[in-house]
């Protein structure tokens, strides 16, 4: 594989990753819930993840024609392939424990404004009974 392929992906996945990071941290921003310290280990839990699969998955993809060629190559190889599919799995678990956190932050986000709603409905109520 020609350096010329590698340096295209690189700077292709490093501009996804980027553009995925900036989503992700909207996202945190928009949860108000979470402490600072939960957000940032949440942020790098999710670079980590996006990284390490990009990295399988570059991996994967130089190794994978190479062995598909020839079965004495595959024979040699089909592990390694086995396991770079195993971390973008892995990644991917990742990924979604990481997704039903940070609904679960939402989710609290919502209860707490239900809870505010209420609490402002009870005061009004109040003030109503005491004219």
């Amino acid at each position: 594989m020609s350096s010329e392929f590698s340096d295209k992906t690189k700077d292709g996945w490093t501009k996804e990753k980027l553009d995925k990071i900036r989503d992700f941290d909207k996202l945190l921003d928009s949860i108000t819930g979470s402490s600072a310290r939960e957000k940032m280990l949440w942020r790098e839990i999710y670079e980590n993840a996006i990284t390490d699969r990009q990295l399988a998955n570059l991996c994967f993809m130089n190794l994978y024609p190479q062995l598909k060629r020839d079965i004495d190559r595959h024979l040699m190889g089909g592990d390694k392939l086995s396991k770079y599919l195993e971390r973008m799995t892995r990644s991917n678990d990742q990924l979604i424990k990481l997704a039903e956190l940070i609904q679960k932050a939402r989710n609290n986000d919502d209860d707490l404004v239900d809870e505010n709603a209420i609490y402002e409905e009870m005061l009004k109520s109040a003030d109503g009974d005491k004219h």
